[in-house]
């Protein structure tokens, strides 16, 4: 993290799937929350604001352009916050961070994210 040039103060969202890693970080003296991984309501969160992709971060447009969201099975209507699980990773990332920053601070705000 420090040849990077992560700050230990710098905000660190972390997924609570790896405890062990969120712990090792943590007493390396980083900044790591975990993060809020609700879907619905981080996605409803996420479509409020801008997301800037630099036109070189390929893996982040491929996933936006294969992302796609479950139907109603009847109507074949779109449901709205139910996303197909499948390349999402970047995605996921994108709202562990923007929901949980946001649930932090209580502000409504555009993070850049590449």
């Amino acid at each position: 993290m420090n040849e990077i040039g992560i700050k230990p103060h710098s905000y660190i969202f972390a997924d609570t799937a790896e405890p062990d890693k969120i712990a090792e970080l943590r007493n390396a003296g980083f900044n790591v929350i975990e993060a809020d991984k609700s879907v619905e309501d981080g996605i409803d969160y996420c479509k409020r604001g801008k997301t800037y992709v630099h036109p070189e971060s390929s893996n982040l447009i491929k996933e936006y352009k294969s992302y796609s969201w479950k139907k109603d099975a009847k109507t074949g209507e779109i449901l709205d916050g139910q996303p197909i699980k499948a390349h999402d990773h970047l995605q996921d990332a994108k709202r562990y961070a923007r929901y949980t920053y946001y649930k932090l601070t209580t502000n409504k705000l555009e993070v850049g994210f590449v």
